[in-house]
């Protein structure tokens, strides 16, 4: 698929602006739309995101402040500010026209209306099947969606390949078991599954064959409702915590700032270079006692807890799963292979001896009793070790896996908490050190700037260091509440599950029910099947971005969690200075966008920033590997310059170059330049 036109109508920025990129052809598969900060670069990665999705895309456009305000909010920001006030229109609208192939393609258009202030009315949707040089069909826009699935993405995969680099940086200053989780989910649709799981939980609940409610159905309406309340708690918590996010990166980005403008005032050599080094040191020992801190919090909140409990409660509940694994695999045989035993005995009984005259019903009987009573003796008595009884029957395959391999995670010794903190007293010992020294170096040649620029580092790093213990503070909590919430859920599934099976119920409610249970069923295997392909794909991809070649594998597991290997094996870290951690998350939404199977367009904006020079050479290149892959940059000048733009020249199917013009009012006109880019003519 490939994106031919893109047309804008009093969409922000632009009156009446139209893109027309050409099919990817001979190798040329590269379009760059160049503009400085603020003149419409993101405003076309928002157009796309909402020619293609509508009210859905508000869930994706983070940087477009769609995930705070109302779609109709948004659509009245965004119309054009001198629309109205010339009498111009009351119209704002965005088309799109994609192909699959030569011949076949579609051509979608969104129409929005205001009223004369400005308010948002009603959205049109139109949609055309193209058939090259025939014309074209008109479709129901009920098609849309089938459409989108079949021959572009759906909307939950469409931050795979339609994104913005400056959200890249946040994603490599993040939580990255986070992020990858909900890459995950998005991956696999859960979102859409858990979603359907409601509706059909809440037409169980609404759905009354005798019109009055018993008291079974009271109790299940109750936990359900508790359980929502707590899931929207816990979506609330995340959004708190995803503001903090926002503040800690500002916050570090002001640090940076001054400890480069500290820099540069010792950049004239002697002793105020020495306080330059000491800067970048003293910054450096922050970020390991800070990653030290993180670890021994980790420790105590997620592991130490565990070794608090009784040793024998322990020991009890790691025996008694182990007895009932037993169990369960004798009884899995046992049924495995009944369906041979009721073969046999058709087969035996159908022989001519017993279809002969001399033998009765009596004879046949005992006979049948002895195959039973033999049969049994294949499986009794019991093998040694199995459970007398099943106490955790609440317990799916997967989940007693999961607590296995978790009573695993959670040991902890003396040795490893003793190491974490003795690092922690040498680093702040260091730290302390090396703030004297600064501070000596410092007086002897300060005017004033140097302690009024101290000043406000020292009171940024307090902010920081107060965000980051409110995010502790609410990364315990949405922990807490996650497995709270899990809790709930097993409550209410399990009285669900009882409800159904003790009451009669209509045939849709018995469909509606199996759906739920393979839902059920179905999520952890979904997980379980795509973690070992994403890791493959991210770890290929990481290889090749990555200038640094000690990560010989990348390992992603079910919770989201990342392990870093060298070829040895041994877990190793990010250089976050180095810009490595961009380079994962950059590796992490290429290996998400190659394990969904869609091969559509990539299109960036702002998609090189805060990258080195080696790092920027690679990711052009992995982009442009593809020859037949549309790749559409939307590009600051520093990101690629003219020495980048020659590199890549020969890929080159198309530019345009953004000119903004200030109208008046706070309102401006973007224009685009066809087959321009900033000091290059293409």
């Amino acid at each position: 698929m490939w994106i031919s036109r893109i047309e804008l109508i009093n969409f922000k920025s632009y009156m009446h602006q139209k893109f027309e990129f050409p099919k990817p052809h001979a190798g040329k598969n590269l379009v760059l739309i160049g503009g400085m900060n603020g003149y419409g670069k993101t405003t076309l990665l928002e157009a796309i995101y909402l020619c293609f999705y509508g009210a859905e895309a508000t869930s994706h456009l983070a940087r477009a402040g769609l995930n705070n305000d109302a779609y109709g909010k948004f659509l009245k920001k965004a119309l054009h500010g001198k629309a109205l006030r010339l009498g111009r229109s009351n119209m704002m609208e965005v088309s799109t026209e994609f192909y699959s192939d030569d011949y076949m393609g579609y051509e979608l258009s969104r129409r929005w209306y205001f009223d004369p202030q400005g308010g948002f009315l009603e959205e049109e949707v139109k949609l055309y099947k193209l058939k090259g040089n025939n014309g074209r069909d008109p479709l129901s826009k009920d098609e849309l969606l089938e459409i989108l699935d079949d021959y572009a993405v759906p909307a939950h995969l469409a931050p795979f390949f339609f994104f913005d680099g400056e959200e890249v940086k946040k994603l490599a200053d993040q939580d990255r078991k986070e992020w990858i989780k909900q890459g995950m989910e998005s991956l696999l649709g859960v979102v859409l599954l858990r979603d359907l799981r409601v509706r059909l939980e809440q037409y169980q609940n609404n759905r009354n064959p005798s019109g009055k409610p018993s008291m079974d159905e009271e109790k299940l309406a109750v936990l359900h409702k508790t359980l929502i309340g707590k899931e929207n708690e816990l979506k609330a918590l995340k959004a708190e915590r995803q503001l903090l996010w926002t503040d800690k990166e500002s916050s570090e980005n002001n640090r940076n700032s001054l400890h480069q403008r500290l820099s540069t005032i010792g950049a004239g050599g002697g002793e105020l270079k020495q306080v330059e080094n000491l800067i970048r040191d003293e910054g450096e020992k922050k970020e390991a006692l800070r990653k030290t801190n993180d670890a021994l919090e980790r420790l105590l909140t997620e592991k130490l807890p565990f070794h608090l409990v009784n040793a024998s409660l322990m020991t009890n509940l790691k025996n008694q799963l182990q007895q009932e694994a037993t169990l369960l695999e004798w009884e899995n045989k046992k049924q495995s292979v009944a369906p041979q035993k009721e073969r046999f005995v058709s087969s035996f009984f159908a022989t001519d001896f017993f279809n002969g005259p001399f033998v009765d019903h009596t004879v046949k009987n005992k006979l049948r009793e002895s195959i039973d009573i033999a049969w049994q003796g294949l499986f009794n008595p019991q093998p040694e070790g199995c459970a007398k009884e099943l106490i955790h029957n609440y317990l799916e395959p997967r989940q007693r896996q999961k607590l296995d391999e978790q009573f695993v995670k959670i040991q902890v010794t003396e040795r490893e908490i003793k190491k974490l903190l003795e690092d922690q007293a040498l680093l702040d010992k260091e730290i302390e050190a090396l703030i004297k020294d600064r501070i000596r170096l410092e007086a002897l040649h300060d005017d004033g700037t140097l302690h009024q620029l101290q000043q406000e580092l020292k009171e940024i790093e307090d902010k920081l260091g107060n965000l980051r213990e409110k995010l502790g503070d609410k990364n315990r909590h949405i922990t807490t509440l996650e497995s709270e919430v899990h809790d709930k859920r097993s409550t209410y599934e399990r009285e669900h599950d009882i409800f159904l099976k003790a009451t009669p119920i209509k045939s849709n409610l018995r469909k509606a029910e199996r759906v739920i249970d393979l839902i059920k069923e179905l999520l952890p295997e979904l997980f379980a099947l795509k973690t070992k392909a994403l890791s493959d794909s991210v770890t290929e991809i990481f290889i090749k971005l990555a200038h640094k070649k000690q990560i010989a594998r990348i390992e992603i597991d079910e919770k989201g969690m990342s392990r870093l290997l060298s070829g040895e094996g041994k877990e190793i870290g990010l250089d976050r200075s180095a810009g490595e951690n961009q380079i994962f998350a950059t590796a992490l939404i290429a290996g998400l966008a190659k394990t969904s199977g869609f091969n559509i367009p990539l299109v960036v904006d702002t998609p090189l920033g805060r990258l080195d020079s080696e790092h920027r050479k690679r990711i052009l290149e992995y982009w442009l590997s593809d020859p037949d892959r549309q790749i559409i940059l939307l590009s600051q000048d520093e990101e690629i310059d003219s020495d980048v733009y020659t590199r890549i020249c020969s890929h080159v199917a198309k530019t345009y170059l953004l000119k903004h013009e200030q109208l008046g009012e706070g309102v401006g006109k973007t224009v685009a330049l066809e087959n321009k880019y900033f000091e290059v003519a293409a």
